[in-house]
């Protein structure tokens, strides 16, 4: 092997590649920059900066070249490197920075550092889809290649290495790219890898080998492993180790006077290519230290001794690569060089099998001439996709300017008829609709384009043009522009609230909820999730996710929810606020609602007694309907009545939960009063006798109110809570000492500080809030306070202004509290239109402050929470204790406790001796329920409400509110290999207390008097009970088979991870031919099996799923599962997607 070409780059190379259709050499460096090399004498071709940091990886397309730094990802032209399109990882910040990525098919799979698995279209450079999301504690993919064997060039495998030496097997065609292999190559750290299909490993047929290099780990050390590890993944779901190719002693290491030999430490591997051959001989091993290179036969484990070359760097090696004919290799040196080394002479020696003519770079720029007469539109306009200056321009500089008067067309001219001065024509069969102009269609479309600026397209339009979820970051799939917002001011410009805060609503296509991308609303990192508005009752969205942040109230709910002691089997207010906290976990940033516990809320008598539901969900449970309220004393009335509640629902209180020494009355008290309840003392004393009376209460919430004018002087926070601990008021009543009516004095003392701060706040400012602020109030709410407790008196110090000092307070309680979060009322400033609600919440140290608005997420700085103009008021504030996890123990409250029990017991509501039970429970020895155990679901739904719809004069519809469906039924079967499989041991109907509009029969197979507890011959259960089964089903890891599983469990409302999710509608599907199969055709196609053919069964559709699913196995194993796929959409075009009929 000898050197037949040498390139200084005059910088540390940190990449190469060999161009797969011209005969260049890519090689990129740590400062950004590309060079191509044209061999054997490496002659430069092109230069340039294309990144502003190192290059990562290079490959080449028949378009031009991919680029990959850590902060963006470009596809360039071979010739100039200009930017066909560049995708920045800066756009989507949730994502971390780019780490690698491989070549599938048409797209590009690209990993990030926070643990995102991107799948890039290679034409658009759109992200198409997340396959992986980022969640910040999964590593990052630093090495990935496409596995495929010569029999199989189409296959859909992807081989993914982290840093710390795990291989991961991904199977592209299943959901979120599913893990179907994993091992670990290395113990300490993966070096390099790379991999060859090898046709004589054995008989069985052509087999793929995999090498590696790495580290050992050895504490506390990490040591180079002085071998090259070999494994076959010929069965890439189930890998197997081969040998180990040990380094023998092979490089002379000079040591004072002697010259040793030490065992060479392989750090990049490569196979090679002879003669055009698939023999995997010779391969190369570089060893990074001495800059050596060796040639090496896997296939016998065996090292060429004789074969050492010595490339002769100047420095130690970089990187190593070998051209796909095995004709050249590469070498880089850490000093800058590039040695380019070759057995053939130049004349015969290639780069690729194809080696297409390189063109020459012409960097001239290509005018286009425009004379006197051409039109105006050959000059291209900018598009921007940020809001220019000119858009918020003040209004006292702009003026509508008139627009001229509607051109009648002449067609229709032709034909009026006039009758006084009134012309009458018919429409001649023009574009536009009756009564309509051409200038009213575009001023509809104008004004319906500026309604639905600032909301992004919905998930279908973004399909269609080839948009993914990259788009809400750069502009792409985003309705609203700058040059519309200031086309309409008075939509984008004139109102003083800024668009985070402005109110958000979710638009409906044709396909539902579904379609909408709630996902541009969130930029939260890591993500955070949001909640819906679509459900009545929404507006407590924003103390919902207070609630959800505050520790002690997060962990009393997940305690309730774990064990089997609720008292209320039907309604329970804290199960319902527990499930929503586990969704709210497991969403990780995907939206979620608070259906369940809404529902369970809205038919609560008292809470309808109290005015605290929206005017347009009241129910037919006693309550009486109450005018519009202000949003704000709603959220009040809400924040005490909750938490009253789920403080019943709670429990008895445990000995020992919290740190301090309690009196012991408070033992018998709630767990949610020990550890959010403030412990007042109230003393009645008549005025005429002197007796007293005392009674001790635990409150939750403190009124604080402030009414002032500008002559007053404005009191500070501090001042206001002091007032609020110490309550003092009288009243008329009959005293048992005097025996006669008195004036009697109460008065509501602090008896022990709490765990947390829960404070109702109400400004009544008005007009005077500017002005304070400007006055320089803008930190009138602190952010950290004191509180001391001497006697029955409270002190408050803000910490950020008041001198205070700890050490001065030695008998007195003393407690430090940090601003947990701020709930916001949002003022419009319209009669017509309500205000609505916000959360400034301080999550953690990672994540910051926050703004929810709804199911908007967004990022603010911790000024923004305390501070509050005339449209925005704060209503709700939550302190915490800083040291309130030494307060607290939680190991006190119940632990988790097996709740296999749901599922081997069938009670049911209606106890009767012609009960129809299809399920048989789950037996001792099937439990406990282990993680990945495979489980076949399937739901039926029935219509509480009817989609509403706005026809507009044009004969446009679209979707007001959406339908409602309930869940009826739902049969979960085991899927397990064994007698039991396919046997279901759940098959629940649900006791709807709702009214239904539509049993949905034809869909759904439940007819009237299914659901009712009088009636029915099926077990019914509340919607609870089925909600804790399924809920325990996600929690123990247990792998969910079904057809169409994001809607049903949509419409269920639980949240179940990609991973444990196996949907057939998706491993059956051809993403080209834009059809997505039914079940009962594909059984009929497939399984040769007639379903569905009266109405629906949920344990026949969870069987025709498991059945496919299994079908699908057996035919990846056998190779065949494409061509299958293949011919079922031929066979599903003859038929028209149906079975025909018999």
């Amino acid at each position: 092997m000898q050197r037949v070409g040498v390139v200084d780059t005059q910088t540390q190379s940190t990449c190469m590649h060999f161009d797969c259709i011209e005969a260049l050499v890519w090689i990129g460096t740590e400062n950004g920059r590309v060079l191509s090399m044209q061999p054997p004498s490496l002659s430069l071709h092109t230069c340039g900066f294309v990144a502003e940091s190192g290059v990562r990886a290079i490959e080449s397309v028949d378009k031009g070249l991919v680029v990959l730094s850590d902060g963006e990802i470009s596809l360039r032209d071979r010739d100039s490197l200009r930017s066909r399109w560049l995708l920045r990882a800066s756009e989507n910040s949730s994502i971390g920075l780019f780490q690698c990525m491989a070549l599938i098919d048409s797209d590009l799979v690209v990993s990030t550092s926070f643990g995102a698995l991107l799948l890039v279209g290679l034409r658009s450079g759109i992200i198409l889809k997340t396959l992986a999301q980022p969640d910040g504690s999964s590593a990052p993919y630093v090495i990935m290649r496409p596995l495929s064997s010569s029999s199989n060039t189409s296959s859909k495998l992807l081989l993914c290495a982290t840093a710390a030496g795990a291989v991961h097997v991904r199977d592209m065609k299943l959901p979120a790219a599913r893990v179907i292999s994993r091992f670990d190559s290395h113990s300490g750290m993966l070096s390099d890898l790379d991999l060859s299909p090898c046709p004589s490993l054995h008989a069985k047929g052509p087999s793929i080998l995999l090498a590696t290099t790495g580290f050992t780990m050895q504490r506390p050390y990490m040591l180079p492993d002085a071998c090259v590890k070999l494994w076959d993944l010929s069965t890439p779901s189930n890998p197997k180790f081969l040998h180990q190719v040990d380094m023998p002693a092979l490089v002379p290491v000079p040591d004072s006077e002697n010259l040793q030999q030490q065992p060479a430490m392989p750090t990049f591997v490569r196979f090679g290519l002879v003669d055009g051959t698939e023999e995997p001989s010779p391969s190369m091993i570089g060893i990074q230290d001495s800059g050596h290179v060796v040639s090496w036969d896997p296939l016998n484990s065996r090292v060429h001794e004789a074969e050492l070359h010595d490339t002769q760097l100047d420095g130690y090696m970089t990187s190593m690569e070998y051209s796909t004919t095995g004709d050249y290799l590469a070498v880089a040196s850490s000093s800058g060089t590039v040695s380019l080394y070759s057995t053939k002479s130049a004349e015969i020696a290639r780069v690729n099998t194809y080696e297409r003519e390189s063109t020459v770079p012409d960097l001239t720029p290509k005018l286009i001439p425009v004379r006197d007469q051409d039109p105006l539109s050959l000059v291209g306009m900018p598009y921007y996709n940020e809001q220019l200056l000119s858009a918020s321009w003040p209004t006292s500089l702009t003026h509508d300017a008139s627009r001229p008067l509607t051109r009648i067309p002449k067609e229709v001219l032709a034909q009026a008829k006039m009758s006084d001065f009134v012309g009458y024509a018919q429409n001649p069969g023009l574009s536009f609709r009756r009564n309509q102009t051409v200038q009213s269609i575009w001023a509809q479309s104008q004004a319906r384009a500026a309604l639905e600026s600032g909301f992004p397209k919905f998930r279908s339009e973004q399909e269609r043009e080839g948009l993914g979820k990259s788009g809400r970051r750069s502009g792409y799939g985003v309705r609203d522009s700058p040059i519309l917002d200031a086309a309409y001011p008075s939509s984008a410009t004139t109102s003083p609230i800024p668009k985070p805060y402005r109110r958000v609503q979710i638009k409906y296509s044709k396909f539902g909820i579904e379609d909408f991308d709630f996902a541009f609303f969130n930029k939260s990192s890591p993500n955070h999730s949001g909640l819906e508005t679509h459900i009545s009752n929404s507006y407590t969205n924003a103390l919902l996710q207070l609630f959800y942040y505050t520790p002690p109230l997060r962990r009393v709910a997940a305690s309730h929810i774990s064990n089997l002691k609720c008292s209320k089997p039907k309604s329970c207010l804290l199960c319902e606020l527990g499930f929503l906290f586990a969704m709210l976990k497991d969403a990780k940033g995907a939206n979620c609602q608070a259906g369940n516990f809404l529902n369970v809320f809205a038919g609560l008598k008292d809470a309808g007694a109290l005015g605290l539901f929206d005017e347009d969900s009241v129910k037919g449970v006693g309550a009486v309907k109450q005018p519009v309220k202000d949003v704000g004393v709603m959220i009040h009335g809400f924040h005490r009545f909750i938490l009253e509640v789920i403080s019943g629902e709670s429990g008895v209180g445990v000995s020992g939960l919290c740190t301090e020494n309690r009196e012991e009355s408070e033992a018998l008290e709630t767990v949610m009063k020990q550890v959010m309840g403030l412990p007042m003392r109230g003393v009645n004393s008549c005025n005429g006798c002197g007796k007293k009376d005392l009674k001790d209460t635990i409150a939750f919430v403190i009124d604080v109110g402030l009414k002032f004018s500008s002559a007053e002087v404005i009191p500070s926070f501090g001042q206001l809570l002091e007032i609020s601990f110490l309550k003092e008021t009288s009243f008329r009543a009959p005293c048992a000492g005097c025996n006669k009516q008195q004036t009697i004095s109460h008065t509501k003392t602090v008896r022990r500080l709490p765990n947390l701060l829960s404070i109702n706040f109400s400004l009544n400012a008005g007009d005077l809030v500017e002005t304070w602020m400007e006055g320089g109030s803008g930190s009138w709410i602190p952010q950290r306070i004191a509180l001391v407790l001497k006697g029955a008196q409270v002190s408050v110090f803000d910490l950020e202004k008041d001198g205070f000092n700890i050490d001065e307070y030695e008998e007195e309680q003393v407690a430090i509290y940090d601003l947990k979060g701020v709930v916001s009322e949002i003022k419009t400033g319209d009669t017509a239109s309500r205000s609505h609600l916000v959360a400034h919440i301080y999550v953690d140290d990672e994540s910051g402050w926050l703004l929810f608005n709804d199911f908007l997420v967004e990022p603010i700085s911790a000024n923004e929470a305390t501070q509050f103009t005339k449209w925005k008021t704060p209503t709700v504030m939550q302190y915490i204790r800083v040291d309130l996890n030494d307060m607290i123990d939680y190991s006190k409250l119940d632990s988790a406790v097996p709740l296999d029990s749901l599922l081997t017991e069938t009670a049911v509501l209606n106890e009767r001796q012609d009960l129809a039970i299809m399920s048989v429970p789950l037996a001792e020895s099937e439990l406990p329920l282990i993680s990945g155990y495979l489980v076949a679901i399937d739901a039926e739904f029935v219509s509480l409400q009817k989609e509403e719809l706005e026809i507009r004069s044009d004969g446009s519809r679209s979707t007001i509110l959406p339908s409602k469906l309930g869940l009826a039924r739902v049969s979960v079967l085991r899927g397990k290999d064994g007698p039991m499989e396919g046997v279901p041991f759940m098959d629940d109907y649900i006791a709807i207390q709702d009214p239904i509009v539509d049993y949905l029969t034809e869909y759904s197979g439940i007819y009237a008097g299914d659901l009712d507890p009088v009636t029915s011959t099926h077990p019914l259960v509340h919607l609870k009970v089925a909600y804790q089964k399924l809920r325990h089903l996600v929690d123990s890891g247990c792998i969910f088979v079904g057809h169409g599983l994001k809607k049903d469990f949509r419409t269920i409302n639980i949240i179940v991870p990609p991973e444990q999710i196996i949907d057939t509608v998706d491993i059956f599907f051809i993403k080209e031919r834009q059809r997505k199969l039914s079940l009962r055709f594909l059984a009929w196609s497939l399984l040769r099996s007639d379903i569905q053919q009266d109405t629906h069964d949920s344990i026949e559709d969870a069987r025709a799923a498991l059945l496919l699913y299994k079908k699908y196995l057996a035919l990846t194993k056998e190779g065949t599962f494409e061509q299958v796929l293949d011919a079922i959409y031929e066979e599903g075009r003859k038929y028209n997607f149906k079975p025909p009929q018999k």
